[in-house]
């Protein structure tokens, strides 16, 4: 295959000092390389073409951005710890600890890997703690509830 001469990038001129300092700039505020890139006064794709014909570029780039990185990482350590935000708590474990939000379903549950006497003493005991609730609720005569199947989709 060959490459018509429209299809080959050319090669970007080195940046400059004053550019460099931009991209350093914008990507230390949290911009994105493509933001970079036109706050050094060019287009989007000018950052990347120039981290592909300049190796030592692309290493600076990506250690800018660790740095900005590391300073949010900072921020938030100190909001979750010393200034016991507890926003920044549970964002901290959830994406750091790998805690999850998880849902209650009330009813009974059919799970194929749970022999069927496990199900239905769980479904037993969700129906009565359900009673147990609506009674305290003032709801005393009730029918027996039904049993409400309910599938887990994965």
């Amino acid at each position: 295959m060959t490459l018509v001469r429209s299809q080959v990038k050319p090669k970007p001129k080195a940046p400059t000092k004053c550019e460099l300092s931009a991209v350093r700039a914008a990507l230390g505020a949290g911009a994105n390389e493509e933001v970079a890139g036109l706050l050094a006064g060019h287009n989007g794709r000018w950052l990347r073409l120039c981290k592909a014909y300049y190796p030592r570029l692309a290493g600076e780039v990506a250690e800018w951005k660790q740095l900005a990185d590391g300073l949010v990482k900072m921020k938030m350590w100190e909001n979750a710890t010393l200034r016991n935000n507890v926003i920044a708590q549970i964002f901290w474990l959830k994406n750091r600890a790998g805690w999850a939000d998880r849902k209650i379903v009330s009813g009974s549950i059919r799970h194929d890997h749970y022999p069927r006497a496990v199900q239905e003493s769980a479904s037993r005991e969700i129906d009565e703690i359900a009673r147990k609730e609506l009674a305290a609720a003032g709801h005393d005569n009730l029918p027996d509830l039904p049993v409400i199947e309910a599938e887990l989709v994965e």
